[in-house]
């Protein structure tokens, strides 16, 4: 009898286990924290982290902490998959932020979706993920996003390049990934508008060495613009090959992914003048207390160089996380409640920009507008003239 009781004890004891365990909020975000996207993850996983910690400085949410569970997809959609099954069924998170890279998000709407999980997209740029009201299949019930889109990158460029630089030919260099072909697709399409021809178009594997062979064909073609649709560190190595070819009156405008400190670290004077994409107005010369104030985290949480502004997507996901948190507040952690919060959320200011959010408009900006195009200056990133 004794044992038995005994037994019965530890069994009841170890019941209680978990439920103490999980007196936490726990949230679940997937990223690549390795490998050549690196960059992005880890900035995401900044953005994320800094919100958390200040909303649990505070004391939490209705007196819990929140529980950040932060994984390593390293951009490959099984590895993505496998983690966010994990996060789904086995941790028990509220909620979950995908990678910022494109094929990996869509990997794990797979899990997400039937689980009614509020998936939170504050990163991916790709308009297949979550599209536009009116554009190819709606967003699902528990989906929102916060992040600008490839598309309106695309208009913004092209709009940039004929006005502001004059265009007469255009190259488009892109990789071979999804992004990558994304990208040059819309660019054709915004340049066929805009009147612009595009004379040569390359493309590449990430890991390609040596750009000398594409930029010598654009100098043939006669292109005086070079969009690129990429990675910065693969920027970095196209803009110090086309110095070294003496292509100077060749300018460079990229996408958002080029907003990385990578870009300039890797690149040095050769990269100076290009163009890009950015979601928010250059951080460095920026006069809102609140991009001034996270900056300065940001600095001191990544050691960055004070030139480095903070990238936008750092901002997006600290904004995204502080949604969560109010929403939480308001609603609890009932995954159908909250995904109906968020979607409902209706405007409001973050950090340097503003984000509506309503069951007809699950996407939290507003079209070409919310892209500006910001400058290498003296090695920051400065907005455009």
């Amino acid at each position: 009898m004794k044992i038995a009781l005994n037994l019965v004890a530890a069994a009841i004891a170890s019941s209680v286990l978990p439920a103490a365990a999980q007196d936490t909020i726990k949230i679940g975000m997937n990223g690549a924290l390795s490998g050549p996207a690196a960059v992005l993850g880890k900035d995401a996983l900044a953005g994320l982290e800094m919100a958390v910690d200040e909303i649990n400085a505070a004391g939490g949410i209705k007196g819990k902490k929140i529980e950040l569970i932060s994984k390593d997809d390293e951009a490959k959609p099984p590895v993505a998959l496998k983690w966010v099954q994990q996060m789904v069924h086995s941790d028990k998170i509220v909620a979950y932020f995908p990678s910022t890279n494109s094929t990996p998000n869509l990997t794990s709407l797979q899990v997400t979706v039937p689980a009614g999980v509020p998936h939170i997209i504050a990163g991916t740029t790709s308009d297949v993920v979550c599209p536009p009201t009116g554009g190819g299949k709606p967003c699902d019930p528990n989906v929102v996003r916060l992040s600008i889109l490839n598309s309106w990158q695309a208009a913004a460029i092209a709009k940039f390049a004929k006005e502001k630089l004059g265009a007469k030919s255009v190259a488009i260099m892109y990789d071979s990934t999804e992004y990558g072909h994304d990208g040059e697709l819309l660019l054709e399409a915004e340049l066929k508008k805009a009147g612009i021809p595009v004379v040569y178009k390359g493309t590449f594997d990430l890991s390609e060495k040596a750009f000398k062979p594409h930029l010598t064909k654009v100098k043939s073609a006669g292109a005086d613009v070079i969009l690129t649709w990429t990675l910065d560190f693969v920027v970095a190595k196209i803009a110090i090959e086309k110095k070294e070819l003496g292509m100077n009156d060749v300018k460079i405008v990229g996408s958002s992914a080029i907003t990385g400190m990578a870009l300039r670290a890797l690149g040095g004077d050769a990269v100076e003048g290009i163009y890009m994409a950015d979601g928010m107005p250059a951080a460095v010369t920026s006069k809102d207390p609140e991009v001034i104030k996270l900056l300065e985290r940001y600095r001191a949480k990544t050691k960055a160089d004070p030139k480095v502004g903070i990238p936008y997507w750092t901002t997006t996901y600290y904004d995204a996380m502080k949604l969560l948190a109010s929403s939480i507040d308001k609603v609890g952690t009932d995954r159908a409640a909250l995904s109906k919060a968020l979607s409902s959320a209706g405007s409001w200011k973050g950090t340097g920009v503003n984000y509506t959010l309503s069951p007809d408009k699950r996407n939290g900006r507003d079209g070409s507008s919310a892209v500006h195009i910001v400058q290498v200056k003296g090695g920051q990133l400065v907005d455009a003239q």
